[in-house]
Order: C-alpha cells, then sequence, then structure tokens
C-alpha cells in the first residue's frame, strides 16, 4: 500500500482572472476548490491513475470534514489529526490573456506537537512491510527539521520504503536516512550538493556526487534520485545508472501540481522498473500541466502522451 503524508495542507483555491493587474476591483471566475497539499495531491492523482493510497495529514478542525469527504468521493481512505486553528489557505490567479500565474502561499497556523504525535501513531500503527511512506511537502510552523525524519526512520523500522518530496531545512534531514526515492527539482538538488545545478548534465554529476557518500539503506534497494527539470523533463540517478525522459509537447495551461502528477506517476508504475516509471512519471507531469488546473489530470491523456515519452540512458 501507498501511505501519503502531508503535514503542510492547504486548501487551493484556483481563480481565473483574464487582464490581472494589481489594485483595484477585477472579476474572478472560480476554477477548482480543492483540499489538497502536496501528498494529498499525490493521493488524488494516484486515484485517477488506478493505483490505491491512504492519504494522511494534519488539517484544521474546520476542514476535516472537506478532506474526509473529497477524498472518500474518490475512494482514498483518509487517516486525519485535526486540531483547533484552521488549514491554511492557497490561491492562485490564472491570466489566461497574458498565460501568467500568480501564487499567494498562506504561511499557516503553528502545528501543535499533540496533533503530530496522534497522526504518528495513527500511520505507523498502519504500516505493513514494503508498504511506502511518502512523505511530500514543507513542514508548518512550529515542527523542527528533525521530526519527519524521526517519523520516517521508524517507519523503515517497520519495513516501509521510503519516498520523500521536500524542501527547506527537512530536505537534509530527510536525506541523511537515505530514502529509497528522493525526489527534488534542479534548486533543491542545488541546495544539498553544495553547488548549482542546470541542466541535466549537472543534475548527473551533483546526484553521482550525493550518492557517493553512504547512508543507512536496509532494503537493499539502490537510493535513488528524481529530478524534475520542468520543459527538460527529468532525469533519474542511482549508483549504477542515470536515466533522462523528455515530456511530449503540450500546450502550457498550469503549472501547479506538476512534480506532485510526476510523483503520482512514478509510484503508480514503479513496479514495472526504473525507464518505465521515469518515463510515465514525466508524461504524468506533462499531462498535469495541459489539464488547466490542478486535480484536473486524466489518466487517459496521461496514458497518451505516455506513448510518447522515452526514457533514455546517460
Amino acid at each position: 500500500m501507498i501511505f501519503t503524508l502531508t503535514l503542510n495542507p492547504a486548501v487551493d483555491r484556483v481563480l481565473a482572472v483574464p487582464g490581472f493587474a494589481p489594485g483595484g476591483v477585477q472579476r474572478a471566475e472560480l476554477v477548482a476548490l480543492l483540499a489538497a497539499g502536496k501528498g494529498f495531491n499525490v493521493s488524488r492523482i494516484l486515484a485517477e491513475l488506478g493505483a490505491a493510497s491512504v492519504a494522511a495529514g494534519l488539517v484544521g478542525r474546520s476542514e476535516e470534514g472537506l478532506y474526509a469527504g473529497s477524498f472518500r468521493a474518490l475512494g482514498v481512505e483518509t487517516v486525519l489529526a485535526a486540531f483547533a486553528a484552521p488549514t491554511r489557505g492557497n490561491v492562485t490567479i490564472l491570466d489566461p490573456q497574458a498565460g501568467t500565474e500568480t501564487h499567494l502561499r498562506e504561511r499557516g497556523p503553528e502545528a501543535p506537537g499533540e496533533a503530530v504525535a496522534r497522526l504518528e501513531q495513527a500511520l505507523l500503527a498502519r504500516l505493513a512491510p514494503g508498504d511506502w511512506l511518502v512523505f511530500c511537502g514543507s513542514l508548518p510552523p512550529g515542527i523542527p527539521p528533525e521530526r519527519p525524519s524521526g517519523l520516517l526512520g521508524a517507519a523503515r523500522s517497520r519495513g516501509a520504503q521510503l519516498f520523500a518530496d521536500t524542501s527547506g531545512a527537512a530536505l537534509p534531514a530527510v536525506w541523511a536516512l537515505r530514502p529509497e526515492v528522493l525526489s527534488v527539482n534542479a534548486a533543491e538538488l542545488g541546495e544539498l550538493a553544495g553547488s548549482p545545478v542546470e541542466g541535466a548534465g549537472q543534475a548527473v554529476e551533483a546526484a553521482r556526487r550525493l550518492l557517493g557518500v553512504p547512508g543507512p539503506q536496509p532494503s537493499g534497494r539502490e537510493p535513488l534520485l528524481l529530478i524534475k527539470l520542468g520543459a527538460q523533463g527529468a532525469v533519474a540517478v542511482t549508483a549504477s545508472g542515470a536515466w533522462q525522459a523528455r515530456p511530449a509537447a503540450v500546450a502550457a495551461r498550469n503549472t501547479v501540481g506538476a512534480g506532485d502528477a510526476f510523483n503520482a506517476g512514478y509510484l503508480a508504475r514503479e513496479a514495472a522498473g526504473l525507464p518505465a516509471a521515469l518515463a510515465f512519471a514525466v508524461a504524468c507531469g506533462a499531462a498535469q500541466v495541459a489539464s488547466g488546473a490542478l486535480g484536473r489530470l486524466r489518466r487517459a491523456e496521461a496514458e497518451r502522451l505516455a506513448g510518447r515519452v522515452r526514457a533514455e540512458p546517460l
């Protein structure tokens, strides 16, 4: 089973505002209102792709029903730890005339330690050997970067496989565990490697430097770095090889959630092996970009685009 974990979720409101400019009063059309957050987004897309998952996370008590109901309608079970403060909100403003996106990201409330402990206890009780624990997103105020690493380490001791896509102070702490899969963009890889990364060649070099430093890896799998490169697709690097997959050309309508779609695509096809999983991940990212809004990716479009993507060795 795949368990996704989101510690800093957000209710996403996506608005279309033709001719958007700061100041004044402008008319907006609601494009989407979603119970979101990076791990929740992965579970939503996994459901569309026909892969089962359990979505776990911290949420405000006033939004608990929204999250539980939204995912129940998709056939996705939730494990939620609610607390008094409201879930933060994110607003994305799409200007279809200019082709621009404006993102307003609320900082959000502090997460109480007792809520985090309740979530950890509930999640660890469900994990079984061979399950995937997929930790995605940033940390809310009040949670030190070592806290998710402790949870991931406890999950590994139960035989779970670790997939992580995080940033900021949590990123080096999580990488120290050597998760089976770490998904990063070029900037995040550069932070870990200590030097800027541009393009596939530099990404492979930086990833190989990081993979050359040993770390705990009890599952016997080679740690895998997935590096998202936007229009250049993505690179997958292990100690023994590297591959790149480039997306098919699509009309880019909205980039929100493309990384989450990429992660979901990889997890949905992970059992098929690395080149196939990487190619499908890139196709899912492209399908999300072409879909117009977060949560509108369709399996048929991802499958169609996957037929035009190949992962080539580097």
